[in-house]
């Protein structure tokens, strides 16, 4: 299985920066491994936000918000675009590239965030994730047919495999082309650039059982003064549903323990492999 290309996975297109500038003007990134979380964390923030200047609804009004994939501005050379932005308004950014990879080519960029938060997933959900995700986004190739339902792809050996490749990788292979790394090392890569006052980190499976308590360091880390009431707003209106709805059912990661993809003996597997992680960054139960 190979990962699509990486510009099925961002819709923004910068044009002209918004007539505003939020609050203090604010770079904000979010790290993360592929599959763990970093969209719906930025696009709630963004809504945060924007919230603060009215501005609620930027894709149904046909404007554009301030939550952009970094990454993808990388591979297409159009960090420029980035810089006018900037200049004029807060930014918030996700990549999914190690500290290295974004240094070598995205050089000033790190160093410029206000403040980075890393979005961490438990690596056996990750492996799930990734496997709905590439089934969804394209199928995989068997005997001249794409096979997109997971049931099928079971039954044809194909999740095996996978499962296999990714757990002798300690990741999904394909991304490690892409600067990702592997879960291991794009874990240990960001550790120090996570230490308070300019780093936060954030366990995905806390987020999604209590996301108003979890999110709430993160404004504070940001000295945005951030109301209960707003941040539900924001979590609603960034609902797995609608999130589904505006860019499709591959694009919202659901938790092991819900369609769960693995097998139980597949799960056991990456927990013996990754059980000191596990342990090291408190992903466990």
């Amino acid at each position: 299985m190979t990962e699509p290309p990486l510009t099925r996975q961002d819709f923004s297109h910068l044009g002209d920066p918004p007539p505003f500038a939020l609050d203090e003007r604010r770079l904000v990134l979010v790290a993360s491994y592929p599959r763990s979380g970093s969209n719906w964390v930025g696009r709630v923030l963004e809504r945060v936000l924007l919230e603060r200047v009215g501005w609620t609804d930027p894709i149904a009004r046909g404007r554009r918000g301030v939550f952009h994939d970094l990454d993808r501005f990388i591979s297409e050379g159009r960090l420029g675009e980035l810089e006018r932005w900037a200049g004029a308004s807060s930014l918030v950014l996700k990549t999914h590239r190690t500290p290295e990879a974004l240094a070598a080519h995205a050089p000033g960029w790190l160093e410029r965030a206000d403040l980075v938060v890393g979005v961490i997933r438990h690596p056996g959900e990750v492996m799930g994730s990734v496997l709905r995700f590439l089934l969804w986004s394209g199928g995989v190739e068997h005997e001249g047919e794409r096979i997109d339902d997971l049931g099928r792809a079971h039954k044809l050996g194909l999740v095996a495999p996978f499962i296999d490749a990714f757990l002798r990788c300690r990741g999904h292979a394909p991304f490690e082309a892409m600067g990702f790394g592997s879960w291991s090392t794009h874990a240990a890569s960001w550790e120090r650039r996570l230490a308070p006052p300019a780093g936060l980190r954030l366990a995905y499976a806390r987020l999604t059982l209590d996301p108003v308590r979890e999110l709430a360091p993160l404004f504070g880390a940001l000295a945005l003064g951030c109301e209960e009431s707003a941040l539900e707003r924001a979590l609603r209106a960034c609902s797995p549903e609608t999130i589904a709805s505006q860019f499709g059912a591959g694009f919202v990661s659901t938790p092991l323990g819900r369609d769960d993809p693995l097998t139980a003996e597949q799960r056991a597997r990456a927990e013996r492999l990754f059980a000191s992680e596990i342990a090291r960054y408190g992903l466990g139960d």
